[in-house]
């Protein structure tokens, strides 16, 4: 989760937890390559963030998105 505090963090938070899953949370100061770092070490399945720009987070997002069965 990479949203700045506020309402919509929180709603993101809870949320993630009251489905049964974990989240990761990150700073929106943070630059888009330590997120990309962080997503790969995490094997991160979703990014919430304000644009969605999961692209441009890594050079290859297929490379820690889920593979499908």
């Amino acid at each position: 989760i990479r949203l700045p505090e506020g309402r919509r963090q929180v709603a993101a938070i809870l949320g993630t937890v009251l489905v049964g899953a974990a989240y990761v949370p990150l700073d929106v100061m943070w630059p888009d390559h330590r997120i990309a770092q962080i997503a790969e070490q995490c094997s991160l399945a979703a990014l919430c963030e304000p644009g969605g720009r999961i692209d441009d987070l890594l050079a290859d997002p297929a490379a820690w998105l889920p593979q499908s069965a």
